[in-house]
């Protein structure tokens, strides 16, 4: 334990999010994608899914401002954060998620992002299973029914054997499709963000 607690003190992005006073260093990841991909450009309703601890949602914030509508969703509580920021306690793995979200938008997102991910076991075959079953359950049940034709959706995946077949899958769905690593990603990690703009809404 005091190893892994001296290298999150190393960690550059760690002392600046304590610094910047994000509540995770995960805040840099999305400062970094949107950068890159300009994914904050002319919006005004976002969905965060797996949202907590809320970093997501400041690092939307400090480009977009506090008026921004952003509805937070976790299986978890998050603080409050000051601004046009909803909460959602549900697990997005139900179907029933998509009848909760709806009454809480006056319009569909413009965003969605996820950085879900769910406790790693050490089976890396199980963990890339386990984190596209949750893709999919983000897509079915939130990002089909909630997304607007060409909004934008931003989520994390694990590296594996079938990272092509997502890609060619989402491809059915969005104009711009791509794979990325932001720096803040840690080395080690096997992490990376799918980047789909351009959503063709299908009825």
């Amino acid at each position: 334990m005091s190893n892994w607690i001296n290298k999150r003190k190393k960690d550059i992005y760690y002392r600046r999010s304590k610094r910047e006073k994000y509540r995770s260093r995960a805040a840099y990841k999305l400062l970094q994608l949107n950068q890159k991909y300009k994914f904050l450009r002319n919006i005004s309703i976002v969905i965060d899914i797996c949202c907590a601890p809320g970093s997501w949602i400041q690092a939307i914030q400090s480009i977009k401002g506090k008026n921004i509508l952003i509805l937070g969703i976790d299986i978890n509580d998050i603080r409050p954060i000051p601004g046009n920021v909803k909460f959602l306690k549900f697990n997005i793995t139900s179907p029933e998620i998509t009848k909760k979200i709806g009454p809480l938008l006056p319009n569909k997102a413009d965003l969605i992002i996820s950085d879900c991910s769910m406790h790693t076991s050490g089976i890396s075959n199980l963990d890339v299973e386990r984190q596209n079953y949750l893709i999919k359950c983000a897509f079915e049940y939130i990002v089909k029914p909630f997304l607007k034709k060409d909004g934008h959706f931003i989520s994390k995946v694990f590296q594996g054997s079938n990272i092509n077949n997502i890609k060619k899958e989402f491809k059915l769905y969005f104009k711009f499709v791509r794979f990325t690593k932001p720096k803040a990603s840690l080395d080690t990690s096997r992490e990376m963000y799918l980047i789909c703009k351009n959503f063709i809404k299908i009825e």
